[in-house]
């Protein structure tokens, strides 16, 4: 039998009083009375017994915030942020564990409570095909798991699309511009660095 006492402490005549009784299991069945004691410790008898049932524990919520392809996929240069919401529909505390796959993601959090950021650093992983396994468990041990799958695609060296022809500069002041675009391109879409040598 558990036994919770209701104060009246400052309540009037006939004003109606609440209380919260906690420390229930989830999913249980319980009988409820009620007994009224003066200051003189004098008992009421007690009040028709009601039935109540607790709730089942809901799981954590993990959600993705925005639109994404599956498997992500993260180039060697990039860096990537994708927001998750990790909530529980009780209220309850939760706690959050993520197994990376690789040395590419990191779990953060943020100034919102319940937003979180898996953030992928391609140059921080091989190439490769890398499951993230994200946990949120609540305070009474109900959990959720969310997969994520992403890859780190290999990076490519830039290529030449065609030759640069022999200059040959008649007199002193004759310049050439050439776009080094028309001349190389990076797959990966990463910004190219140039340097020249002449002989």
């Amino acid at each position: 039998v558990k036994v919770t006492i209701a104060s009246t402490s400052g309540k009037k005549l006939g004003e109606p009083i609440s209380h919260t009784i906690s420390g229930l299991d989830f999913s249980s069945l319980y009988y409820v009375a009620i007994m009224a004691i003066d200051y003189s410790g004098n008992y009421s008898d007690l009040s028709p017994i009601k039935t109540v049932t607790t709730g089942d524990n809901a799981s954590p919520q993990i959600e993705i915030m925005q639109e994404i392809e599956k498997p992500l996929k993260v180039h060697a240069h990039e860096e990537i942020q994708v927001q998750l919401s990790i909530s529980d529909p009780d209220g309850h505390a939760i706690s959050q564990n993520v197994v990376p796959g690789s040395a590419a993601l990191s779990l953060s959090s943020t100034s919102e409570p319940s937003i979180w950021n898996l953030k992928f650093v391609g140059r921080d992983a091989e190439a490769g095909s890398y499951t993230a396994r994200i946990t949120a468990t609540d305070e009474f041990g109900a959990s959720t798991l969310l997969e994520f799958p992403y890859t780190i695609l290999p990076n490519h060296a830039p290529v030449s699309l065609k030759k640069i022809d022999n200059v040959l500069f008649t007199k002193t002041g004759e310049s050439l511009i050439l776009k080094a675009n028309e001349y190389f391109r990076d797959e990966d879409g990463e910004r190219i660095k140039y340097s020249v040598k002449a002989n």
